[in-house]
C-alpha cells in the first residue's frame, strides 16, 4: 500500500468534528424561537436516513464500502449530518447561524474527509484509486437504489445512537422555541 503524506493540521482540525457538531446542535437549541420553520424537518428526516442507509454498508476497516449510498458519495454519514445539522439550523431560521455551520462544517469535515481519504488509500490502495475515480467525494452526480443493506451493520455502527441523538435534538428545539 501507499504511504501519502498528510499534513499533520487535517487530522487535528478534524478531530474536532463533534465538538463542532454539539455546539451547533446546542446553538440552535438557544436561539430556538416561535415559529419553527417546519420544512426544516424534511431535511433533519433525510440526513438522519441517509445516515442510516450509509451505515448499513460499513464494515469498519476490512471493506471498502462502495455500495447503497457509497456508490452515489464517498461519504454519505457525512452528507447525511449535513443535511440534518442544516435542517435543524433552517428550522430556527439564524443566518448568522447559518453562517457559522456552513463555514464550520466545510473546515471539520473537509479535514477529516481528507484524512480519512488518505487512510483509505492506504489501507486499499488501486481498489479506492479506482473508486476516487468514479465517485465524487460530498455531493452525489446521480441517485438511485442499490441491494445489501443490512439493518445488523446499522446498529453494529452505532446508528442507533445518531437516530436517539437527531430526536433529542428536534424535541429540545420546539421545547425551547415553545418555551419563549
Amino acid at each position: 500500500m501507499r504511504h501519502q503524506v498528510l499534513p499533520t493540521i487535517y487530522p487535528k482540525i478534524g478531530k474536532y468534528r463533534l465538538l463542532f457538531s454539539y455546539i451547533i446542535a446546542l446553538a440552535t437549541i438557544l436561539v430556538a424561537h416561535k415559529p419553527l420553520l417546519f420544512y426544516g424537518l424534511i431535511f433533519v428526516a433525510l440526513g438522519a436516513l441517509l445516515r442510516l442507509w450509509a451505515a448499513g454498508y460499513i464494515v469498519k476497516r476490512r471493506e471498502l464500502a462502495t455500495g447503497g449510498p457509497y456508490a452515489f458519495t464517498r461519504n454519505p454519514l457525512y452528507l447525511g449530518s449535513f443535511v440534518s445539522a442544516l435542517g435543524n439550523v433552517i428550522m430556527v431560521h439564524n443566518w448568522p447561524l447559518m453562517l457559522v455551520f456552513l463555514t464550520g462544517f466545510a473546515v471539520f469535515y473537509g479535514c477529516t474527509i481528507k484524512s480519512e481519504e488518505a487512510f483509505l488509500e492506504n489501507e486499499f490502495g488501486a481498489e479506492f484509486d479506482r473508486y476516487r475515480q468514479t465517485v465524487p467525494v460530498f455531493i452525489p452526480r446521480r441517485i438511485g437504489v442499490s441491494s445489501g443493506f443490512s439493518w445488523k451493520l446499522a446498529l453494529a455502527n452505532g446508528e442507533i445512537k445518531t437516530l436517539i441523538y437527531t430526536a433529542l435534538i428536534v424535541c429540545l428545539l420546539f421545547l425551547a422555541a415553545y418555551i419563549r
